[in-house]
């Protein structure tokens, strides 16, 4: 079918020349977005952690000591600083550092799927947006749910949309099972990834 070949041929130039003629751009705006995260977490360092933040950091704490308490709030990012500070240490930079990690998978996961999706252009546009829109900013140097929740969503829907392998699927799911940890609520987001997977499959095997 011609239709197939010419899809085909278009995707798989995309993928095979965006990444490369992108590179130094991709890597500037990753850069520039990382350096002012990081001052800006310095000019925090004189406000204490509050509200949610200083909840899930006291916890954190609590699991390190073997205390035992009741609380409403899901463990998922509790757990995680728990991890972080076994390597990094407890402190309120530590706690701040340990959600840079969950924006650079965001970052890297949000420009491959977008370039799949539609084109390098989007790509980089939707990673400037991420990199220095105020509230993505405000949220990555914060030990709040917001950002690991998107990144472990967002890698999941791009694992199931991709070629099937078993590794793949378990990773889809213990992303989700992560995401849920964090917040429960995101348990009504399963059926509409999988929604979205079905219908993108569906999309090509009648394109094929």
């Amino acid at each position: 079918c011609h239709l197939t070949d010419h899809y085909g041929d278009n995707r798989k130039t995309t993928m095979n020349l965006s990444f490369p003629d992108n590179r130094k751009t991709v890597l500037w705006i990753v850069a520039a977005g990382l350096a002012l995260r990081l001052l800006v977490l310095f000019l925090c360092l004189d406000t204490p952690l509050f509200g949610d933040a200083h909840a899930y950091h006291k916890f954190a704490l609590m699991y390190l000591n073997g205390e035992s308490f009741d609380t409403i709030r899901a463990p998922g990012l509790s757990l995680w600083l728990t991890s972080w500070y076994t390597v990094f240490g407890a402190s309120q930079v530590s706690s701040m550092l340990s959600i840079l990690p969950f924006h650079l998978v965001l970052s890297a996961t949000l420009y491959i799927y977008t370039t799949r999706l539609v084109n390098t252009r989007s790509a980089l546009i939707a990673l400037a947006l991420i990199s220095f829109y105020p509230s993505f900013v405000f949220h990555s140097i914060w030990p709040l749910t917001q950002i690991p929740m998107a990144a472990a969503l967002l890698l999941a829907l791009f694992l199931l949309d991709s070629k099937p392998t078993p590794f793949r699927v378990i990773a889809a799911g213990l992303l989700l099972g992560f995401a849920i940890l964090l917040r429960p609520n995101c348990v009504v987001l399963v059926p509409v990834l999988g929604l979205i997977t079905v219908l993108r499959n569906n999309h090509r095997a009648f394109l094929s």
